[in-house]
Order: structure tokens, then sequence, then C-alpha cells
């Protein structure tokens, strides 16, 4: 059964399709289906900092985000030093 057949079919229809039922699969499916696919599992994916940062850098807006955070900062110290303000 498709997805999109799946979407158009009967609740009912589609937990028969997949040997299941309203309170799930039997112990003995489940058993089966683990021996035969495995455990339901997502794999973990590691990236270095160094390739994170250079991922982040190829994006314009983060590189357009960062000037403007720095900008003003920048701007700042020398505003505030000739401040008349206490």
């Amino acid at each position: 059964m498709t997805t999109a057949e799946a979407a158009a079919a009967d609740p009912e229809q589609v937990l028969t399709a997949l040997n299941s039922g309203v309170a799930g699969l039997s112990a003995a499916e489940a058993k089966r289906r683990i021996a035969e696919l495995g455990p339901n599992a997502i794999g973990v994916q590691s990236r270095s900092l160094t390739k994170i940062v250079a991922s982040q850098a190829r994006n314009g807006i983060n590189v357009l985000l960062a000037g403007a955070g720095v900008l003003p900062s920048s701007r700042a110290t020398s505003w505030t030093a000739g401040s008349s303000w206490s």
C-alpha cells in the first residue's frame, strides 16, 4: 500500500494491510519485525564544530545578521565615550 493509497483508505483497511490493529502490534508481530527489520532507531549524526561554522558562514543571512550585530556594538563604544551622560 502506497502512502497515497493509505491516506485515501479507511483506517481499518490500512491497519489490516500493515498487519496491525487499533491496539497496535501483537507481541509476536513486533518480535518478527525486529528480527526482520532491526530495531526502530534513528542513527546519530555528528559533525565537527568546524563543519558547522563553515555551513553557517555559507548562508548569506547569517553573515548579514552577524554584521548587523557587530556594527552597532562597535559604534556604541565610540558614542558612549564622547557622551556627556554619566
